[in-house]
């Protein structure tokens, strides 16, 4: 699968990596929490940024800690950044193809 971007020649090619942390929504979905999130984002000035938000790994046993699933959360969140993070490096090796 080519997952190539074809971006206006006048654009730069960078990838920003922001981290936001967030422990719920901020709208009226109170019962809610993102666990793990990910964007990219063109800005208006051309730039690719990448954003992570969720529960900071850290904090997942605590939030979650009379919970019984509460490891299965750590695992995914633990999995779900490995994977993140790996998928970052490769749409930067692929942008600086171009």
């Amino acid at each position: 699968m080519d997952m190539r971007v074809q971006l206006p020649p006048q654009a730069p090619i960078t990838i920003k990596k922001k981290v936001v942390t967030m422990t719920k929504r901020g709208d009226s979905c109170d019962n809610e929490a993102i666990l793990v999130g990910f964007k990219v984002i063109l800005d208006r000035k051309g730039r690719l940024v990448t954003e992570i938000c969720g529960l900071p790994l850290e904090q997942v046993l605590n939030v979650f800690k009379k919970d019984p699933n509460k490891h299965m959360y750590y695992a995914l969140v633990r999995e779900s950044r490995t994977k993140i993070d790996k998928l970052i490096k490769h749409l930067e090796r692929e942008l600086g193809a171009f």
